[in-house]
């Protein structure tokens, strides 16, 4: 009767500390969940802006080719993709705005409605042979023009903007994008990625 007895209390007692454990890797499971939505929300661009290409800029017509220039502080670039575009290196005044209009084709280059419309432009700082991540801002390809402002940056430093559109291959994007703030053009050089 004593060994019965000994027995459950046992087993209550490795209930209880069961229970007490697994809330403690629960609440530590949800804090940990938090604090990776707090690192993963997703930065949208804000509708507005406006883009005038110069007219001495050539809008591409081929996929997977890009103009650019600079005139009076501002870049302007056209662009046709399917995947990734990389703008290359700048100077900045210590803040640039990104503006962006695009829509999706297909190969035909008729517009088409998708759900895929997602458009990312990420910035990158340029460090001594490498590239350190800074972040990435949502644009949508729908007809509508959107701009988002990088603030603090510095102005010794080099940047570069890589934009990217990743569907299934049965479509592109085709878009126009201004980046005020531009002090002056940067080097080619690409340098092994720091992320």
């Amino acid at each position: 009767m004593k060994s019965k007895l000994f027995v459950r209390i046992a087993a209550a007692a490795l209930a209880a500390v069961l229970c007490l454990s697994m809330t403690a890797c629960g609440s530590s499971e949800e804090s940990g969940d938090t604090a990776a939505q707090e690192e993963t929300t997703e930065i949208t661009a804000s509708a507005g802006g406006s883009i005038a290409l110069p007219e001495t800029l050539t809008v591409p017509t081929e996929v997977n080719t890009m103009e650019k220039t600079i005139a009076d502080g501002t870049m302007y670039g056209a662009v046709n993709m399917t995947q990734y575009k990389n703008i290359g290196y700048i100077y900045t005044n210590g803040s640039c705005t990104f503006t962006f209009s695009g829509n999706v084709y297909d190969g035909y280059g008729e517009p088409v409605t998708t759900a895929r419309t997602d458009v990312t432009v990420s910035l990158w700082k340029q460090l001594e042979g490498e590239a350190e991540f800074i972040k990435t801002v949502h644009y949508v390809a729908d007809g509508t023009t959107q701009q988002y402002t990088f603030d603090g940056l510095d102005t010794a430093s080099q940047y570069r903007f890589t934009i990217t559109y990743t569907d299934n291959g049965a479509y592109y994007m085709s878009g126009q994008f201004s980046i005020s703030g531009v002090s002056e053009m940067g080097s080619d050089e690409e340098p092994t990625v720091n992320a």
